[in-house]
């Protein structure tokens, strides 16, 4: 049996799988080189169909997740580039693909649940299946303006029982349109530059007053109680949606209502003063960041609940994952591709079942020796490396890095999803003046700390069991923080302060966002191994791609970025020595 699943929207994506193994997974902005691209996804169809070569004497079908409010989508209810039916009819024609849609049966937010248990199912022991489980999908906004669920799970059977206890409907009341409007207005970009809220409200006590925060905070908390009072009361969908793209009336009423909630944040605590560009940002970026955190705090306690699991695209929200993490007592886990990429992946879960959730290293492509020549010779840089061995591989990374120097490599499988996992990562040392290298010769923000990639053995040696032992196999991912330990603050903070990012109210809590390799993870265990023995456990793991563009994918993608990156070093008076490229 062969299965094409695929997402539309934006990070339009699509995986292939025959018989319970995956072929590959592509995102079409890894081809188009358009960040989080929206448009229909044919590149990656169309790489994928060729490694399978689907066969008319095998089972076909083709999977589709979308967040429209029409059910049965064509061309007249669902334009290019959104979706491109003439190109579906003509796929469907030609391998015999039978074809299934997100319904009512399963929607796009019921996708979302299915993805995270296919996680959990490949992450959990046998003890954790008998705990009783609860889900919250949260995202801009799924089909019928569907904006949040709320799912009871009972993982002791084989095909796991899911039973929606609440779901939440408008666009209004969408936590991820809170944070997603909060970009534009903030005059950053939707659906890339969410996160950097999460640096800047760090910065929340040194632009306003204890005074000011109270008058914030007392804002924030009537807007929280307003918001939650109503969610009981958006139960239904009546009346919100349309039979085609999305609501248009809706979704403009939902972005007005939270431009209107920015401005009154600021007029709380400056009534009468023109903010910097950048105390805007710490101001609504802290406004938004509470509300998400006081909304889940209030699901945790409505229902209970003491093991989580959560999908959908809110959960890229790393201190949001901590937030809850610490406000439960038993497990949680997340998946790692929780943006719509990851819907596609439920659908096949629900209806096929068992996906092959072992890691997300399945975007193939071919690195060959020819074309590692050609770039060398048209590059004539001597720090491109092209070693013909792991060992090789292992001494140039190691080497390097002792050397203190930036490693960008470019190897294997890539990533699928938004996460740099160490095949198409920049590698250094975790220090701050290596982060701001870094920004430099990427033209990104300085207002983001970095991510550790660090062994499983040296876990305990950053962070706490009474978080690390309670998570479900997302610490491989990147997807939520841990606490550090008071001792890596007290006696390693020089040497680890690339990786740490400070609580915006907590003035002894320091987080990391690490990424946990498994005891088999390729090269970069043993890279780890070798740099422990020189008393460092821990390094940045950032992913290999210049601002405003996605991760490279291709060796000349790779070229590309990295002379750009040559050409801001030597710009600012960075030696461009000290930055590498390894394509194995």
């Amino acid at each position: 049996m062969f299965s094409l699943l695929i997402t539309l929207g934006h990070n339009s994506s699509a995986i292939g799988i025959r018989d319970g193994n995956i072929i590959a997974a592509y995102e079409e902005e890894r081809f188009t080189r358009n960040k989080s691209e929206l448009k229909f996804p044919y590149n990656a169809i169309g790489k994928i169909l060729d490694l399978a070569k689907p066969s008319l004497s095998e089972n076909n079908i083709v999977m589709i997740s979308h967040w429209f409010d029409a059910w049965n989508i064509n061309a007249s209810r669902v334009p290019l580039p959104f979706y491109d039916e003439e190109y579906i009819n003509n796929l469907r024609k030609k391998f015999h693909f039978e074809m299934l849609f997100v319904s009512p049966d399963c929607t796009h937010h019921d996708a979302h649940v299915y993805s995270v248990i296919a996680f959990a199912k490949n992450n959990m022991s046998e003890e954790d299946k008998y705990l009783k489980w609860h889900a919250i999908v949260s995202d801009g906004f799924g089909n019928q303006q569907e904006v949040m669920s709320v799912y009871e799970i009972d993982m002791t059977k084989r095909n796991p029982a899911v039973s929606c206890i609440q779901k939440i409907y408008g666009y209004t009341k969408s936590l991820g349109l809170l944070y997603q409007f909060a970009t534009t207005y903030c005059d950053m970009k939707e659906n890339q530059d969410e996160y950097k809220f999460l640096g800047y409200e760090t910065l929340i006590l040194d632009c306003v007053t204890n005074e000011q925060l109270k008058k914030i905070d007392y804002y924030i908390e009537e807007f929280s109680d307003n918001y939650i009072n109503e969610m009981a009361n958006h139960n239904y969908r009546e009346g919100l949606t349309s039979t085609c793209f999305i609501n248009l009336d809706q979704f403009e009423l939902a972005r007005n209502l939270f431009i209107e909630f920015y401005s009154n944040v600021l007029a709380t605590a400056f009534p009468n003063s023109n903010l910097s560009k950048c105390d805007r940002r710490v101001i609504v970026g802290y406004a938004v960041q509470s509300i998400i955190e006081q909304v889940h705090h209030h699901l945790i306690n409505k229902y209970k609940i003491k093991n989580m699991m959560l999908a959908g695209g809110l959960y890229y929200n790393v201190k949001l994952n901590n937030e809850i993490l610490n406000n439960i007592s038993g497990k949680l886990c997340v998946v790692p591709v929780a943006g719509d990429q990851g819907a596609a992946i439920g659908l096949y879960e629900k209806y096929v079942g068992h996906y092959p959730f072992a890691s997300l290293l399945w975007g193939k492509r071919n690195i060959s020796p020819e074309s590692k020549v050609h770039l060398i010779s048209t590059a004539q840089a001597s720090n491109i490396h092209c070693p013909q061995t792991e060992e090789e591989l292992i001494e140039i990374v190691t080497n390097n890095l002792l050397n203190d120097h930036v490693i960008n490599i470019v190897t294997a499988n890539m990533e699928f999803g938004p996460r740099a996992l160490c095949n198409t990562s920049t590698l250094t040392l975790p220090t701050t003046a290596n982060v701001n290298l870094i920004n430099s010769i990427n033209k990104r923000d300085t207002i983001m700390p970095m991510a550790p990639v660090m062994s499983r053995l040296h876990t305990n040696h950053f962070f706490d069991e009474s978080e690390t032992k309670r998570v479900i196999g997302s610490d491989q991912y990147m997807i939520l923080t841990y606490n550090y330990l008071d001792s890596i603050q007290t006696n390693e903070f020089c040497k680890y302060s690339g990786i740490m990012h400070k609580h915006p109210i907590r003035h002894n809590t320091v987080t990391g966002r690490p990424q946990i390799v498994p005891n088999e993870y390729g090269y970069i265990n043993s890279v780890l191994a070798a740099l422990d023995t020189h008393n460092t456990r821990a390094l940045i793991n950032t992913s290999f791609n210049v601002h405003g563009e996605p991760i490279v994918y291709s060796a000349k993608d790779a070229l590309n970025s990295f002379s750009m990156q040559l050409k801001e070093a030597q710009l600012n008076n960075i030696d461009t020595k000290s930055v590498h490229l390894v394509l194995f």
